[in-house]
């Protein structure tokens, strides 16, 4: 299918990016887009059972309680007020289908019929729902405050529940993907503001999940020492990591790229060079999942600046 076999399609992609190309492969419908990551929300695609919208950097995604406001699901529901009639998994969070962390932009999904939630959150339960991010990270050697355990590492050849510091760098780069991270999560710090990592091998005490979280870790690219961001001068060397998970935990990226050594730039909780003024630079670029009506595959994936890298 051609951009042009699919008007319909089109006309409810947004003016306000940069609009890529959309086609069918293997019976999925493909949406590809580019983007400035620090731009208003906007409305990436509807149809009559979803709406995706991408999230810029530093808005909750739905409200912490009733009196909060200006979030990503207030602007949603003001344009489509059916939402509102969707039961969400929190009562404030109607018709939302998924959380990104404040600091995170990119892409998120909302159903506007309870039909439609009651099937993705059935997909996401089966793995078929399924998130992309991009990170922006740098490599530090300090471990993440609160682990417990030793924090595996799978499906790298000769690796098998190998602990996290298993990801060497040297002359001939990174361990080559595809891996993934695993582990339970319990709240840690003051007011449980931070997660922490537990270890497949750590005793499960209260208030640690009994379900295992897990990142894969799908591609990994060195970007060349240049000027920092931020307000720091000495140039340093980045890596960007693409990263999917079928079900998530709260900073459960950020968490697991922290463990293996790769904390995200602008990452003030999990390990950020000290006097970092970045933004959080992680990005929700993709997402797949059974359109609730046709049963079709749909995939949306932005592609964001790549001076961000710098």
């Amino acid at each position: 299918m051609s951009v042009s076999d699919s008007p319909t399609f089109l006309n409810n992609i947004s003016s306000q990016y940069h609009f890529k190309d959309a086609v069918a492969r293997s019976h999925a419908l493909v949406l590809l887009f580019g983007v400035n990551t620090d731009q208003a929300p906007f409305v990436v695609h509807e149809c009559e059972s979803l709406v995706f919208v991408h999230k810029p950097h530093n808005m909750h995604t739905a409200p912490l309680s009733a009196e909060s406001a200006g979030t990503l699901l207030e602007w949603v529901v003001e344009r489509f007020p059916e939402i509102r009639s969707v039961t969400g998994i929190k009562s404030v969070e109607p018709g939302l289908l998924h959380r990104l962390d404040h600091g995170t932009a990119g892409i998120v999904v909302f159903a506007r019929t309870p039909a439609a939630f009651d099937r993705v959150k059935a997909a996401g339960e089966n793995g078929a729902f399924l998130k992309e991010y991009r990170a922006i990270c740098e490599r530090s050697h300090e471990p993440v405050p609160g682990t417990r355990g030793e924090i595996p590492i799978d499906g790298r050849e000769g690796s098998s529940g190998e602990k996290s510091d298993a990801l060497h760098l040297g002359e001939d780069g990174l361990a080559p993907p595809p891996f993934t991270v695993s582990s339970r999560f319990r709240a840690y710090g003051p007011g449980g503001r931070r997660v922490a990592p537990v270890g497949l091998d750590a005793p499960i005490r209260r208030g640690t999940t009994r379900t295992v979280y897990r990142t894969d870790i799908i591609d990994i690219e060195r970007v060349p020492p240049t000027v920092s961001h931020g307000n720091t001068a000495k140039p340093r060397e980045t890596f960007v990591f693409r990263c999917k998970l079928a079900r998530g935990f709260r900073h459960q990226v950020r968490v697991h790229l922290a463990a293996l050594g790769f904390p995200i730039v602008g990452d003030q909780l999990y390990g950020a060079a000290v006097g970092e003024t970045s933004p959080l630079r992680l990005y929700a670029v993709a997402v797949t999942l059974p359109d609730p009506t046709t049963g079709t595959t749909i995939r949306i994936e932005c592609e964001t600046d790549r001076t961000e890298t710098r």
